[in-house]
């Protein structure tokens, strides 16, 4: 599998010819994070020595003592529904639940605790896997310009000075500040690593920022995904909701389905592969269809693999990556998910799909949800 092939690499920047030839690759917004230092385009010991913090910090007991403060969260989405049903019309769910519920959940974890800092994080987020060219918005910071801020921002420190960088990086840099003074979230968890040297501060802010895309863009696609699977499978809904099947399963079945990432982030063959008769040469770039993976006949060889069936037996899938790259997140955006779907389905049994508005895809290479989820609601 070339997930974890020995002749593939993550390290996108070191290894892909279009790197070493001297592309001008500013305008893929995708560059902004592989050209970045982070655990996510890095391989072997440097990857391993990244990953580790994080992976303790998510820790089952802290996902699992994250529980009351994810339901918490989602109660209070949901009274945000109620009042905007009681308005009369269709809402929006992906913008009012399925987006604001890991964000919610990722910022508390990293201790971002103002509510401008939240909205700069969701709109970067946003533009790294919007492919739309040109730009949707043309005011909005160009995230391919992530490195050299980064670049000038280590300068910076290094020289002692006052940094004038232009966002996110300025916000970043004062929040990084401030969470020397306070303990006890991940991003202290980092910033320990940091100052023991096993991380360097061009690192730090390289995880924080791909923390902050991985903690909450996939999670937004696997709701929407399921609450729409959902609405069109009304007796799986009723099983549901009698008990006779758990909630995970529908978690599960999501993520085979129709995977919270249409391809997976780019990997590099570091030398000339032989793969079916087809050869791969070194240096060029393999992109994994994880949404089409979910349904190879290979692996899914029943007739029915492209149906949505929270009773099936097998649910094998690739929705969180694989290998040593397997998402670190994936327990927590299980748990939201869960959590969540359950929650939001117990408040409004009987919403439907908004037939009037018709369902946009995402303008992304990687990311594969839809632009809004607009349903009706309305109690039981």
């Amino acid at each position: 599998m070339l997930f974890t092939h020995p002749g593939t690499s993550r390290n996108v920047l070191e290894h892909w010819h279009l790197n070493q030839e001297g592309h001008d690759l500013s305008g893929f917004p995708q560059a902004a994070i592989f050209h970045s230092p982070s655990m996510g385009f890095r391989d072997g010991e440097d990857h391993q020595r990244m990953r580790e913090p994080v992976q303790r910090a998510l820790s089952p007991s802290r996902i699992k003592a994250l529980r009351p403060r994810i339901e918490s969260i989602t109660a209070a989405l949901l009274d945000d529904l109620e009042r905007r049903a009681a308005q009369g019309g269709s809402v929006d769910l992906k913008r009012y639940f399925a987006l604001p519920l890991p964000m919610e959940v990722i910022c508390d974890l990293l201790g971002v605790d103002d509510v401008q800092t939240r909205a700069r994080l969701r709109d970067l987020s946003a533009r790294v896997v919007d492919n739309s060219i040109p730009a949707p918005d043309e005011d909005a910071p160009d995230p391919a310009d992530f490195p050299r801020e980064v670049a000038r921002f280590v300068a910076s420190k290094r020289q002692g000075r006052r940094s004038r960088w232009s966002w996110p990086l300025r916000g970043w840099s004062r929040f990084v500040a401030r969470k020397r003074e306070r303990p006890d979230d991940l991003t202290r968890v980092l910033i320990d690593e940091c100052d023991r040297g096993s991380m360097t501060e061009e690192e730090l802010v390289a995880n924080l920022v791909l923390i902050v895309l991985g903690g909450h863009e996939t999670t937004v696609n696997l709701l929407t995904t399921a609450i729409q699977a959902l609405l069109d499978n009304r007796d799986q809904l009723q099983a549901l909701r009698e008990g006779r099947i758990a909630w995970k399963w529908v978690v599960e079945e999501a993520l085979r389905w129709n995977s919270p990432l249409a391809y997976d982030m780019f990997r590099v063959a570091t030398e000339d592969l032989e793969i079916d008769g087809h050869t791969i040469k070194a240096g060029d770039a393999v992109a994994f269809p994880l949404a089409a993976l979910g349904r190879c006949p290979v692996t899914h060889p029943s007739k029915d693999r492209d149906r949505f069936d929270i009773t099936r037996e097998h649910r094998r899938h690739l929705g969180f990556g694989h290998g040593p790259h397997l998402c670190v997140g994936a327990p927590l955006a299980r748990a939201e998910a869960e959590i969540g779907l359950e929650a939001l389905f117990e408040r409004f049994p009987d919403m439907e799909l908004d037939s009037e508005t018709e369902q946009q895809r995402l303008p992304s290479l990687t990311s594969n949800g839809v632009t809004s989820l607009r349903v009706r609601l309305t109690r039981p």
